[in-house]
């Protein structure tokens, strides 16, 4: 009788013992899955800046034949924006590429930054009148993000900037 539960004990201890063993080489595996998994996203993020600053670096070449002067740019500029890749996008309003490189995209869009900008200057002039919550420039959408209070408000934003001369269509996303 004493040697059966002897001989049960020791089934328990080894039974504990491979229970235990187990989970730890789970969970072994699971932070060297983990591991593997955070050194690519962490390569995924040292390409990004790697680009991003090659990138810059060609974007500060490819402005100069944009900028007016240090916060006026020709109406051929659209508006700048940095993609998943880190790869700076010139957007362009025409064909002209003024300077290529492999770490410089251009995207061709309908309105100059210099409009969007100036329909965020009129729509700053009349928030509370509108009840306007939010406008912001989406560079890489290429318009002028609304947040009304008062949906109803919208045909007298529209209404406004049309007298302003600056309303073109597909120029606002009202959120």
């Amino acid at each position: 009788m004493i040697r059966i539960k002897r001989l049960f004990v020791l089934m328990g201890l080894v039974m504990i013992v491979f229970m235990f063993s187990g989970f730890k080489h789970k969970q072994i595996e699971e932070k060297q899955s983990n591991t593997n998994m955070c050194w690519s996203e962490e390569n995924l993020l040292n390409d990004f800046y790697k680009n991003f600053r090659k990138s810059q670096a060609e974007y500060n070449k490819a402005i100069t034949y944009f900028k007016v002067n240090e916060e006026n740019h020709l109406d051929e500029f659209g508006g700048v924006f940095v993609d998943k890749e880190g790869i700076i996008n010139i957007c362009i309003v025409g064909n002209n590429i003024p300077y290529e490189s492999e770490f410089l995209r251009y995207k061709q869009v309908s309105n100059s930054y210099n409009l969007l900008k100036r329909i965020g200057e009129e729509l700053q002039l009349v928030l509370k009148e509108y009840t306007i919550w939010m406008r912001g420039i989406c560079e890489s959408c290429n318009y002028v993000i609304i947040r009304l209070e008062e949906e109803s408000n919208i045909p007298l934003v529209i209404n406004y900037l049309k007298v302003k001369g600056v309303y073109k269509q597909d120029i606002l996303n009202f959120l």
